[in-house]
């Protein structure tokens, strides 16, 4: 089954995390469309402070880890400079 998304799900994402128009890019699979940014560790914080970390993960070390996991471990995420992101936009 084909998945959609309107041209409001993307501005709620962008408002969500401060992101512009030119910050991401999306990935469509059968099953899930993510939206990808990097983010610095200032951001990052940010994210956690807010919760803004629902369907959100971070890439440490090559591995897609749930943005949850470092709510009390900020300092795992925030040690690079900078950090890829994805959100998870929508899925099947």
């Amino acid at each position: 089954m084909a998945i959609s998304i309107d041209h409001h799900d993307i501005v709620k994402a962008l408002e969500l995390y401060k992101l512009v128009v030119t910050d991401y890019y999306l990935e469509f699979t059968d099953q899930v469309i993510y939206m990808y940014w990097v983010a610095c560790p200032n951001d990052i914080e940010e994210y956690l402070k807010e919760d803004n970390y629902l369907c959100l993960d971070f890439q440490i070390k090559g591995k897609w880890i749930a943005a949850e996991h470092f709510i009390n471990c900020k300092e795992e995420a925030i040690e690079r400079p900078f950090i890829n992101c994805r959100y998870l936009l929508a899925v099947n």
